[in-house]
């Protein structure tokens, strides 16, 4: 009876072992991140998907029950840690000073003319969340977005301009 139930949970250890290296696999494919790493990079990202991996499942078990109200997935950043997202991918990256000290007259709405409840995202104006990478460029996605959206709004036209050419 020993000898089963060593070996039962040699299984099982290797069964989830085999998975969590297909998970692994996956990600490094899907993300074009298996060539020219080192062994203890590989393990370091498969510590860092396989942890993310784990938040994600609990995450989505809480969005299945209701409690959360977004599903998540693992991305092309799951195999940094926190430190390394926030050393690579946040800051901004100052130009040149501006002279111009012209501000644009805002509109005033008073709270009367807005309904309770509105979301462009609802209404398919809002495009999906995008990723900047790690060249300081927020300021082009957020002008490009604003800019898409208020063509799709006014004219109709709910097209992708380019972040690039700002």
């Amino acid at each position: 009876m020993k000898f089963f139930l060593i070996f039962a949970a040699l299984l099982a250890f290797s069964l989830a072992k085999d998975e969590d290296d297909k998970i692994v696999d996956n990600y490094l494919e899907q993300f074009k991140l298996r060539g020219g790493r080192s062994a203890a990079a590989l393990d370091k990202i498969k510590k860092n998907v396989l942890k993310k991996r784990r938040e994600i499942d609990e995450h989505n078990a809480k969005y299945r029950k209701g409690e959360v109200g977004f599903f998540s997935e693992l991305n092309e950043l799951s195999y940094k840690d926190e430190e390394e997202i926030k050393a690579s991918n946040l800051g901004f990256i100052e130009g040149p000073p501006s002279n111009s000290s012209e501000h644009l007259p805002m509109a005033r709405f008073g709270r009367t003319t807005l309904p309770d409840y509105w979301n462009w995202a609802d209404k398919g104006v809002v495009r999906p969340v995008q990723n900047q990478g790690n060249c300081g460029s927020c300021y082009a996605f957020a002008a490009i977005g604003a800019i898409e959206a208020q063509a799709c709004i006014v004219f109709g036209e709910c097209g992708k301009l380019s972040e690039q050419e700002a």
